[in-house]
């Protein structure tokens, strides 16, 4: 995973074979080898090999029986002629339904890849369904990893749609959620996003801020030239911007100055 982020699909191919060969010795679940594979495909435009790979991992089988604790734990208590009773049946319909739920989660990383591929290849109707199918799965758990992807998924559509209030508000959405991840790799770009979708919207004063919070990721990691890039960039924007936006990049500038200028 580590390699397919940082663009290095070849060697993140490779790792991939020899992870599938280590899980299939220990009899593990592979189904997420299969949704790195199928993100490789769509990096690299082999949008005909998704489904398979997609149908792959969503045909990995589970880690448990169905029904068997339910099964073991009535056979306790109940004679065989006794398990078509209809408490035990009760107990199964709550069984099977806890498994659909449980399912459609587990399908929430292929379906965010399958409304990617509908958004690359122009088939906004079908992103959209599996946008709003997905929305109130993800409301009701707690995966901010998984929602920070579907906000970016949202932001790119309404960017598209040029829906660029709705966008932004998505970009800044994915950030609040991948601080809750922990995963501040992408923190910048984001934010840039959000800055993006801010200006075409007609509201430069909030972009230069987000410009601002990109240029502060950078210069944390060190990338002073990029923060320096980012800050003359909202100085630009913060022309027709808030006192506060002003003094914000004003502040970055003289900070980026002292460091490396």
């Amino acid at each position: 995973a580590c390699h397919f982020s940082m663009g290095e699909l070849d060697i993140a191919k490779d790792w991939l074979l020899d992870a599938r060969y280590e899980l299939s010795r220990v009899d593990s679940p592979m189904e997420n080898t299969w949704i790195l594979e199928a993100k490789i495909a769509r990096a690299e435009m082999r949008y005909e090999d998704i489904p398979y790979l997609l149908g792959r991992a969503e045909s990995q089988e589970p880690e448990t029986k169905p029904f068997q604790g339910v099964r073991e734990g009535l056979m306790d208590t109940l004679p065989e002629f006794q398990f078509t009773s209809a408490k035990t049946s009760l107990d199964l319909v709550r069984v099977r339904r806890s498994q659909r739920r449980s399912q459609v989660v587990e399908n929430l990383p292929l379906d965010l890849i399958r409304a990617n591929v509908a958004i690359d290849r122009g088939d906004l109707n079908t992103a959209r369904r599996h946008l709003r199918a997905m929305k109130e799965v993800l409301d009701a758990q707690s995966q901010p990893d998984l929602q920070a992807e579907w906000h970016r998924i949202s932001g790119e559509l309404a960017l598209i749609e040029q829906k660029y209030q709705t966008a932004a508000e998505h970009f800044d959405e994915e950030v609040n959620s991948l601080k809750q991840s922990k995963v501040y790799r992408d923190l910048a770009e984001v934010l840039a996003q959000s800055a993006k979708a801010y200006e075409r919207g007609g509201n430069p004063d909030i972009a230069a801020d987000r410009l601002c919070r990109a240029a502060r990721v950078h210069f944390g990691k060190g990338n002073y030239q990029a923060a320096w890039d980012l800050t003359q960039e909202a100085g630009r924007l913060s022309a027709n911007a808030s006192n506060a936006t002003i003094q914000r990049s004003e502040e970055h500038t003289s900070e980026l100055q002292s460091r490396q200028y």
